[in-house]
């Protein structure tokens, strides 16, 4: 139990930062409430491609390391 609640928070906030990389909402992450149909449909959205460009919380960070000045 105390290492559950030890990765509670980093696991969540890896989520939300990939979640956001492809232009979700952190708010996404309460979708496993869903029980299966809910895991299953964040681990789909995990694999997902990052959003090309700028999206609502920044620039695509796997796009700015490809650029050289």
């Amino acid at each position: 139990m105390l290492y559950g609640l030890d990765v509670f928070i980093p696991t969540n906030a890896v989520g939300v930062r990939r979640l956001n990389d492809i232009g979700k909402s952190g708010w996404m992450m309460l979708v496993i409430i869903i029980h299966i149909t809910g895991f299953i449909w964040l681990i789909v959205l995990c694999a997902v491609d990052n959003q090309k460009g700028r999206n609502s919380w920044g620039e695509c960070l796997k796009e700015a390391s490809l650029t050289t000045d």
